[in-house]
Protein backbone atom coordinates (compact mmCIF):
# COMPACT_ATOMS: atom_id res chain seq x y z
CA UNK A 1 0.00 0.00 0.00
CA UNK A 2 1.21 3.75 -0.90
CA UNK A 3 -0.64 5.81 0.83
CA UNK A 4 -3.43 5.51 3.34
CA UNK A 5 -5.78 8.39 4.45
CA UNK A 6 -8.27 7.78 7.75
CA UNK A 7 -10.75 10.79 7.49
CA UNK A 8 -12.97 9.36 10.21
CA UNK A 9 -14.26 6.73 12.09
CA UNK A 10 -13.42 5.61 15.98
CA UNK A 11 -9.77 3.91 16.54
CA UNK A 12 -9.81 2.21 20.26
CA UNK A 13 -6.74 0.94 21.42
CA UNK A 14 -8.46 -0.87 24.51
CA UNK A 15 -6.66 1.62 26.96
CA UNK A 16 -3.38 0.17 26.70
CA UNK A 17 -0.75 2.55 27.92
CA UNK A 18 1.89 3.51 25.38
CA UNK A 19 -0.01 2.36 22.53
CA UNK A 20 1.37 3.74 19.39
CA UNK A 21 -0.37 4.03 15.81
CA UNK A 22 1.10 0.00 15.18
CA UNK A 23 -1.19 -0.89 17.99
CA UNK A 24 -4.43 1.26 16.46
CA UNK A 25 -3.48 -0.03 12.92
CA UNK A 26 -2.14 -3.84 12.39
CA UNK A 27 -0.73 -4.98 8.87
CA UNK A 28 -1.37 -8.99 8.13
CA UNK A 29 2.13 -8.93 5.90
CA UNK A 30 4.70 -6.38 6.28
CA UNK A 31 4.74 -5.66 2.47
CA UNK A 32 0.96 -4.50 2.60
CA UNK A 33 1.73 -1.38 5.17
CA UNK A 34 1.56 1.99 3.89
CA UNK A 35 4.40 3.70 3.31
CA UNK A 36 2.63 7.30 4.50
CA UNK A 37 -0.21 8.05 6.25
CA UNK A 38 -2.53 10.76 6.31
CA UNK A 39 -5.32 11.34 9.18
CA UNK A 40 -7.67 14.19 8.60
CA UNK A 41 -10.43 12.98 11.21
CA UNK A 42 -11.71 10.33 13.30
CA UNK A 43 -11.81 9.61 16.83
CA UNK A 44 -8.72 8.27 18.89
CA UNK A 45 -7.86 6.86 21.90
CA UNK A 46 -3.70 7.49 21.89
CA UNK A 47 -1.58 11.03 20.39
CA UNK A 48 0.77 8.57 18.15
CA UNK A 49 -1.48 9.74 15.27
CA UNK A 50 -0.65 13.01 15.62
CA UNK A 51 2.81 12.02 14.78
CA UNK A 52 1.98 12.12 11.22
CA UNK A 53 -0.08 15.42 10.68
CA UNK A 54 2.03 18.18 8.61
CA UNK A 55 -1.03 20.43 7.02
CA UNK A 56 -3.40 22.77 8.42
CA UNK A 57 -6.61 20.05 7.84
CA UNK A 58 -5.16 17.54 10.10
CA UNK A 59 -7.34 17.60 13.32
CA UNK A 60 -7.17 14.58 15.98
CA UNK A 61 -10.10 14.33 18.39
CA UNK A 62 -9.80 12.21 21.29
CA UNK A 63 -12.24 9.62 21.58
CA UNK A 64 -11.71 8.23 24.85
CA UNK A 65 -9.52 9.96 28.06
CA UNK A 66 -5.29 9.50 27.49
CA UNK A 67 -3.31 7.82 30.23
CA UNK A 68 0.21 8.37 29.41
CA UNK A 69 3.33 6.15 30.89
CA UNK A 70 5.68 9.03 29.60
CA UNK A 71 6.04 11.92 27.78
CA UNK A 72 4.46 12.64 24.14
CA UNK A 73 6.63 14.71 21.74
CA UNK A 74 4.82 16.63 18.65
CA UNK A 75 7.81 16.69 16.36
CA UNK A 76 9.57 20.01 14.27
CA UNK A 77 7.61 20.22 10.80
CA UNK A 78 4.78 18.95 12.41
CA UNK A 79 1.09 20.70 12.10
CA UNK A 80 -2.09 19.73 13.64
CA UNK A 81 -5.04 20.58 15.99
CA UNK A 82 -5.89 18.01 18.74
CA UNK A 83 -9.55 18.75 20.10
CA UNK A 84 -9.71 17.41 23.57
CA UNK A 85 -13.55 16.90 23.22
CA UNK A 86 -14.24 16.69 26.53
CA UNK A 87 -11.67 14.21 27.42
CA UNK A 88 -8.30 14.07 29.67
CA UNK A 89 -4.85 13.83 28.75
CA UNK A 90 -2.80 12.58 32.36
CA UNK A 91 0.73 11.73 33.45
CA UNK A 92 2.17 11.34 36.56
CA UNK A 93 5.74 10.78 37.25
CA UNK A 94 8.48 10.79 40.07
CA UNK A 95 11.13 12.98 38.50
CA UNK A 96 14.38 13.55 39.60
CA UNK A 97 15.39 16.21 36.48
CA UNK A 98 13.32 18.07 34.27
CA UNK A 99 10.43 16.69 32.23
CA UNK A 100 7.57 17.42 30.72
CA UNK A 101 4.00 15.42 29.92
CA UNK A 102 3.75 17.05 26.07
CA UNK A 103 7.09 18.68 24.35
CA UNK A 104 5.89 20.67 21.58
CA UNK A 105 8.57 21.13 18.76
CA UNK A 106 5.87 21.76 15.97
CA UNK A 107 2.69 23.71 15.16
CA UNK A 108 0.71 22.03 17.43
CA UNK A 109 -3.27 23.90 18.62
CA UNK A 110 -5.31 22.67 21.09
CA UNK A 111 -8.79 23.10 21.20
CA UNK A 112 -11.73 21.31 22.97
CA UNK A 113 -15.41 20.91 20.94
CA UNK A 114 -16.74 20.02 23.85
CA UNK A 115 -15.58 22.33 27.04
CA UNK A 116 -14.46 19.97 29.76
CA UNK A 117 -11.22 18.52 28.60
CA UNK A 118 -8.51 19.10 30.39
CA UNK A 119 -4.63 17.72 30.21
CA UNK A 120 -3.10 17.66 33.71
CA UNK A 121 0.00 16.59 34.53
CA UNK A 122 2.00 15.40 38.37
CA UNK A 123 5.13 15.53 39.49
CA UNK A 124 4.85 13.06 42.24
CA UNK A 125 8.62 13.58 42.95
CA UNK A 126 10.42 15.87 45.63
CA UNK A 127 11.33 18.94 43.43
CA UNK A 128 14.86 20.02 43.24
CA UNK A 129 16.74 22.81 40.70
CA UNK A 130 14.70 21.01 37.62
CA UNK A 131 11.74 22.05 35.66
CA UNK A 132 8.28 19.49 35.82
CA UNK A 133 6.09 21.27 32.82
CA UNK A 134 2.81 20.28 32.08
CA UNK A 135 4.17 22.00 28.16
CA UNK A 136 7.28 22.69 26.97
CA UNK A 137 6.79 24.41 23.87
CA UNK A 138 10.12 25.04 21.86
CA UNK A 139 7.62 25.57 18.54
CA UNK A 140 4.55 27.43 17.60
CA UNK A 141 1.58 26.29 20.50
CA UNK A 142 -1.80 27.78 20.09
CA UNK A 143 -4.70 27.14 22.88
CA UNK A 144 -8.35 28.06 21.70
CA UNK A 145 -9.87 25.29 24.98
CA UNK A 146 -9.64 23.23 27.55
CA UNK A 147 -7.65 23.28 30.83
CA UNK A 148 -4.29 22.93 30.96
CA UNK A 149 -3.14 22.48 34.41
CA UNK A 150 -0.14 21.18 36.70
CA UNK A 151 -1.19 19.63 40.04
CA UNK A 152 2.31 18.85 41.31
CA UNK A 153 2.33 20.24 44.80
CA UNK A 154 2.99 23.10 46.99
CA UNK A 155 5.85 21.67 48.48
CA UNK A 156 7.41 20.75 45.08
CA UNK A 157 6.49 24.41 44.33
CA UNK A 158 8.34 25.66 46.66
CA UNK A 159 11.87 23.89 45.52
CA UNK A 160 11.61 23.58 42.00
CA UNK A 161 9.59 24.67 39.02
CA UNK A 162 6.11 23.30 38.16
CA UNK A 163 5.11 25.47 34.79
CA UNK A 164 2.39 24.80 33.23
CA UNK A 165 3.62 26.51 29.40
CA UNK A 166 7.10 27.10 29.83
CA UNK A 167 9.06 28.31 26.24
CA UNK A 168 12.39 27.28 25.14
CA UNK A 169 14.86 28.17 22.58
CA UNK A 170 16.60 24.91 22.23
CA UNK A 171 14.59 23.06 19.64
CA UNK A 172 14.76 23.36 15.45
CA UNK A 173 12.16 26.09 15.12
CA UNK A 174 13.60 29.74 14.22
CA UNK A 175 11.08 31.21 16.60
CA UNK A 176 9.08 30.16 19.70
CA UNK A 177 5.62 31.30 19.68
CA UNK A 178 3.09 30.82 22.19
CA UNK A 179 -0.68 32.19 21.75
CA UNK A 180 -3.30 31.46 24.42
CA UNK A 181 -6.55 32.51 22.89
CA UNK A 182 -8.95 30.56 25.17
CA UNK A 183 -9.14 27.94 27.50
CA UNK A 184 -7.85 27.80 31.02
CA UNK A 185 -4.20 27.87 32.10
CA UNK A 186 -3.90 26.74 35.70
CA UNK A 187 -1.12 26.66 37.97
CA UNK A 188 -2.00 25.49 41.01
CA UNK A 189 1.11 26.42 43.38
CA UNK A 190 3.28 28.24 40.79
CA UNK A 191 3.54 30.23 37.19
CA UNK A 192 1.25 28.92 34.34
CA UNK A 193 3.33 30.79 31.78
CA UNK A 194 7.18 31.65 31.74
CA UNK A 195 8.55 33.32 28.74
CA UNK A 196 12.29 32.83 28.79
CA UNK A 197 14.63 34.71 26.36
CA UNK A 198 17.79 33.08 25.42
CA UNK A 199 19.17 33.77 22.29
CA UNK A 200 19.92 37.24 19.91
CA UNK A 201 18.40 35.66 17.51
CA UNK A 202 15.95 33.02 17.99
CA UNK A 203 12.50 35.06 19.13
CA UNK A 204 10.45 34.31 22.02
CA UNK A 205 6.90 35.65 21.86
CA UNK A 206 3.85 34.91 23.85
CA UNK A 207 0.39 36.31 22.68
CA UNK A 208 -2.35 36.22 24.95
CA UNK A 209 -5.50 37.53 24.24
CA UNK A 210 -8.16 35.51 25.77
CA UNK A 211 -8.67 32.61 28.26
CA UNK A 212 -8.50 32.49 32.06
CA UNK A 213 -4.55 32.52 33.17
CA UNK A 214 -4.44 31.68 36.96
CA UNK A 215 -1.18 32.34 38.39
CA UNK A 216 1.80 34.42 38.02
CA UNK A 217 3.47 35.14 34.47
CA UNK A 218 7.46 34.28 34.99
CA UNK A 219 9.01 36.36 31.80
CA UNK A 220 12.76 36.04 32.16
CA UNK A 221 15.94 37.20 29.80
CA UNK A 222 19.27 35.63 30.18
CA UNK A 223 21.53 37.56 32.54
CA UNK A 224 24.55 36.21 30.48
CA UNK A 225 23.48 37.82 27.18
CA UNK A 226 22.92 41.12 26.05
CA UNK A 227 20.19 42.18 23.35
CA UNK A 228 18.03 38.70 23.80
CA UNK A 229 14.82 38.37 21.79
CA UNK A 230 11.47 38.12 23.87
CA UNK A 231 8.03 39.94 23.71
CA UNK A 232 5.12 39.54 25.43
CA UNK A 233 1.81 41.03 24.29
CA UNK A 234 -0.89 41.20 26.27
CA UNK A 235 -4.62 42.36 24.05
CA UNK A 236 -7.35 40.13 26.25
CA UNK A 237 -8.09 37.55 28.73
CA UNK A 238 -8.79 37.38 32.79
CA UNK A 239 -5.79 37.10 34.80
CA UNK A 240 -6.50 35.71 38.70
CA UNK A 241 -3.59 35.50 40.83
CA UNK A 242 -2.97 32.40 42.96
CA UNK A 243 -0.97 30.07 44.64
CA UNK A 244 2.77 30.57 46.11
CA UNK A 245 3.31 33.37 43.92
CA UNK A 246 0.20 35.30 44.10
CA UNK A 247 -0.59 38.41 44.61
CA UNK A 248 1.70 39.81 41.84
CA UNK A 249 0.74 39.50 38.04
CA UNK A 250 4.25 38.96 36.58
CA UNK A 251 7.80 38.31 37.87
CA UNK A 252 10.74 40.52 36.13
CA UNK A 253 13.51 41.51 37.17
CA UNK A 254 14.56 45.66 36.42
CA UNK A 255 17.19 44.19 33.66
CA UNK A 256 14.68 41.59 32.04
CA UNK A 257 12.19 44.37 32.14
CA UNK A 258 14.37 46.89 30.06
CA UNK A 259 15.36 44.23 27.56
CA UNK A 260 11.87 42.36 27.41
CA UNK A 261 9.33 44.05 24.91
CA UNK A 262 6.20 44.12 26.87
CA UNK A 263 3.05 45.40 25.28
CA UNK A 264 -0.60 45.74 26.98
CA UNK A 265 -3.20 46.88 25.05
Amino acid sequence: MENLTITGGVFHNHNYVGSTMSNLLSWADDALAAKSITITGGQFSSLDPMTYMDSDNERLTLGEDVVLDEQFTFPYGGKAVLDLNGHSISLEKEQTSGYQLLLNDGDLTIADGVGTGRISYTDLGVGGEYVSNTITNRGTLTIKGGTIENLSSEALANVGYPYVIDTSIWGEAEEVVVNIEGGIIDAKYYSPLRVRADSQTENVVANISGGEIRGRIDHQMSSSKAGVKGTLNITGGKFVPQGIKSPTLFKCSEQDWKQMQVVLS
